[in-house]
């Protein structure tokens, strides 16, 4: 007896999950068409054609046909997440991560609804254009994790570079669709091409989903180990994208109506839904073990951990660092408040951007990382990361960086920041850090941008002040940073770091250290002399080089590193207290 009841429930089960994998597959391919149709009717600008909620008021045009087709589709929609969150609560208890999975997505289903009604009602504006399409794509990938991961299909390992090539050119083709959707609004001819303004971004972020997209369908053409599934969601999505692209080319021959326009970006979408899946398919045992697998729990302090690694790689510290600068700058330039969304739009494009340099610097030192004892505990030379996992964090930050300073900010404040990074990373961290003593010299310059993107986020240009401001963290970096290098030398020399204690000494960097305290003073100076600061700046600028000078050359006289650790910290407060200064004055000046 006990024996049938256990295969009775087997066979139950099975019949449910062969529902569960039908329904969500249906489901799928409804809400690919239903996000197809929404970007036609934004094309067409179909919401004025539809008047009233749920039932259009004005039926006698096709636009509002298709949007009731719209609407029923939506609450199809409803219907079948509900479905499928339904059975899986019923029949497939035991499917933790399943039961989970539906519920969100059912949940995010009725948000989607609630907002696509408000937004007929009430006419909102771009941002909520874009919201609704994050949902939509939320839910499609929701979808797209559930079919996937229910699939019979032999699991076979996917290579990490198809992966992030993957991973990358969908979350390029992701914010294409979205900044779309909020700053298009109806996309007209040629809108999405326009190379200017806050539309200007789609095409940039088009362009590299679309190298990504070549680079993963070349990688997988001449490699043989990505499996047949993997493929054939690259092939697919490479060619959709290709001819989404193909569309957008042909406006440089000839106008091309709203609809071809939509219908590039519905390509594009069906592209990422493609190139997302080969991510879900490539991380399906994480996923499960994510969403809690069969008699499993979600480990949250293990969630916390991971959280806390990557926030680590970032170096917070040194983010905050550049931050203030940037802060500083942009209260200077403005002489007061610059207004709440310019600061917060700021401050965010430059942790992203910090954030990302910090962590392609953990990426490439991850050598030298585990041989010293103030960065071994990094999470790359503990393992609690891979270098792969950094490195794709931190191209993540990096790209949105890039993409909020260009949106929301300007174009100079980005390029600004692009410069600041590709000189950390680049000059100093590749090229000059094992190379050269004068590398804390040269590519410490790249701590000098972030002044830089904050006035051009004000004024849009540039001029002294920002360069003066730029000039004195050129020139502080050194003393600054030697101080604790003193302290550090034996890190530097098992590392094999020529950093300046390592190659020529301690007393040679102690009077390294003063010089630049004496040309970091005058220049210091300029800024109420030729700049735009006044007397009270000026006191406080003499005062307080005074007492770092007093540092300087007192450790320089006692030919010791007794003061070195104080120096450093007081280097840090010199800089802040500067710059609080600087502000005070631009704003009592003013």
């Amino acid at each position: 007896m006990r024996n049938e009841a256990i295969r009775h429930i087997d066979a139950v089960e099975s019949v449910a999950l062969e529902r569960a994998r039908t329904l969500s597959v249906a489901t799928l391919a409804g809400t690919v068409m239903l996000l197809a149709l929404g970007t036609v009717l934004a094309a067409a600008d179909g919401t004025s054609a539809c008047e009233g909620w749920p039932i259009c008021t004005n039926q006698s045009t096709g636009l509002s046909m298709l949007n009731i087709s719209h609407r029923l589709g939506g609450l199809a929609l409803i219907l079948a997440t509900g479905g499928l969150a339904a059975l899986s609560y019923a029949r497939l208890r035991s499917m933790t991560w399943l039961v989970r999975l539906a519920a969100g997505v059912f949940t995010l289903v009725l948000a989607q609804s609630v907002l696509g009604g408000l937004g007929v009602a009430f006419d909102f504006p771009g941002w909520a254009s874009a919201i609704h399409l994050a949902l939509a794509l939320s839910i499609t990938i929701g979808l797209l994790t559930a079919a996937l991961l229910l699939a019979p299909v032999e699991r076979a390992a996917v290579p990490e570079t198809v992966v992030s090539l993957a991973g990358g050119a969908a979350a390029a083709l992701g914010l294409t669709l979205i900044v779309a959707a909020a700053f298009v609004g109806q996309i007209e001819t040629g809108g999405i091409g326009s190379p200017f303004g806050a539309a200007g971004i789609i095409f940039p972020s088009l362009l590299l989903a679309i190298g990504l997209t070549t680079g993963l369908a070349l990688h997988v053409r001449f490699s043989s180990g990505t499996p047949l599934l993997a493929r054939k969601l690259a092939g697919t999505g490479g060619l959709a994208l290709l001819a989404a692209f193909g569309v957008l080319a042909a406006h440089g021959l000839t106008p091309y109506p709203a609809e071809m326009g939509a219908a590039a970006l519905v390509l594009a979408m069906f592209s990422g839904i493609c190139l997302t899946g080969i991510v879900i398919y490539a991380n399906a045992g994480a996923l499960e073990a994510g969403l809690g697998a069969t008699g499993a729990s979600v480990d949250t302090g293990q969630h916390k951990l991971i959280a806390r690694d990557y926030f680590r790689v970032t170096k917070p510290t040194i983010m905050t660092l550049l931050l203030t600068t940037t802060f500083g700058a942009m209260l200077v330039a403005a002489a007061g408040w610059p207004g709440w969304a310019l600061v917060g739009w700021t401050l965010l494009g430059g942790a992203l951007a910090s954030g990302g340099a910090s962590a392609l610097n953990c990426y490439i030192d991850r050598d030298i990382d585990q041989l010293m004892a103030r960065t071994r505990k990094r999470p790359i030379p503990t393992g609690s990361l891979t270098p792969a996992q950094v490195r794709n964090f931190a191209l993540l930050l990096s790209v949105a960086s890039v993409l909020v300073l260009t949106t929301f900010v300007n174009p100079l404040a980005a390029l600004l920041a692009v410069g600041g990074n590709l000189f950390y990373v680049i000059v100093y961290t590749i090229w000059l850090k094992r190379a050269t003593p004068q590398n804390i010299v040269i590519g410490g310059a790249a701590g000098s941008f972030p002044p830089l993107v904050g006035w051009a986020a004000v004024t849009g240009s540039l001029s002294v002040a920002p360069l003066l401001i730029a000039a004195i963290i050129f020139y502080w970096t050194p003393p600054h940073f030697w101080s604790l290098a003193l302290l550090k030398a034996n890190d530097y020399r098992r590392a094999g770091v020529p950093m300046l204690p390592v190659s020529h000494g301690e007393s040679y960097t102690r009077r390294s250290i003063l010089l630049y305290a004496l040309l970091l003073i005058p220049i210091t100076l300029l800024l109420s002399i030729v700049g735009p600061l006044g007397w009270i700046y000026l006191a406080a600028a003499i005062v307080l080089g005074a007492v770092f000078l007093g540092y300087a050359a007192q450790m320089y006289r006692e030919d010791s590193n007794r003061l070195a650790w104080r120096l450093f910290k007081y280097s840090n407060y010199y800089l802040a207290l500067l710059l609080a200064v600087m502000v005070l004055d631009a704003i009592v000046g003013s």
